[in-house]
């Protein structure tokens, strides 16, 4: 899991770039906001925050 800042941002430009996407951002119960990005070779790549309701 690589944490950021702007997460919604951040897959915001993963999609404008045509990045194959998993999963959207989602808030979780265990206090994260975080979605996966599957690599070139289909690793699963989880990108998140702490959530604002954490």
């Amino acid at each position: 899991m690589c944490f950021c800042d702007e997460i919604d941002a951040y897959f915001a430009e993963l999609k404008r770039k045509g990045a194959r996407l998993k999963t959207e951002p989602k808030n979780y119960p265990y206090g994260m906001r975080d979605f996966v990005v599957l690599d070139l070779d289909g690793n699963h790549l989880g990108f998140g925050c702490e959530s604002e309701n954490a």
